[in-house]
């Protein structure tokens, strides 16, 4: 068999074999893309129930001391109390900057993320998060285009059994590592 036959052969088989895993991320992809349109893909149910009422002035005092020894000039975007006591206070976006508290040591971490360049704008690029609309409109016109590519693949070859097969080899292992994951 010739190389380029060989080469021919394993270009189609391999293509038919990663079409659902192409179409999966291409149409994840355009979801991902707008999620905020999607409500986050959460539905909320909310209710009020009784609770009951405790003077917070104690909870208050408490917050405001661990405030009082952070270096943030801000609120906290999110404050946690972990099971065991642990106190954490989150500053920015996905808490950037953290302080641990661990009140009964009398001891506070501070924890800061810094980003790895060009990794982190990478990722960012690929989830489309904090990015222009121009560049949504175009990873949106990409998915479009991954779609059409791979699924004209379907018409423009006739495909032989030998392709069926690997197709379904393929959305098989999709489908396995969707419920897997």
């Amino acid at each position: 068999m010739k190389p380029q036959a060989t080469m021919r052969k394993i270009h189609r088989w391999a293509g038919f074999f990663i079409l659902g895993f192409t179409l999966f991320y291409a149409v994840t992809g355009l979801l991902l893309n707008h999620r905020r349109e999607f409500g986050y893909f959460v539905e909320k149910e909310r209710r009020t129930l009784a609770a009951p009422a405790l003077d917070s002035s104690a909870v208050t005092r408490a917050l405001a001391a661990y405030e009082a020894a952070c270096e943030e000039k801000r609120k906290p975007t999110v404050v946690r109390v972990k099971n065991d006591g642990t106190v954490e206070l989150l500053y920015g976006s996905h808490g950037v900057v953290t302080y641990v508290f661990r009140p009964g040591s009398g001891m506070m971490e501070r924890i800061e993320k810094k980003e790895i360049q060009p990794f982190h704008r990478l990722n960012r690029l690929h989830k489309a998060a904090r990015t222009s609309a121009a560049w949504i409109a175009a990873a949106d016109l990409a998915s479009i285009l991954i779609l059409v590519t791979a699924l004209s693949a379907l018409f423009l070859i006739r495909p032989r059994r030998s392709d069926w097969l690997m197709l379904a080899a393929g959305i098989f292992l999709l489908v396995i590592t969707v419920a897997w994951g």
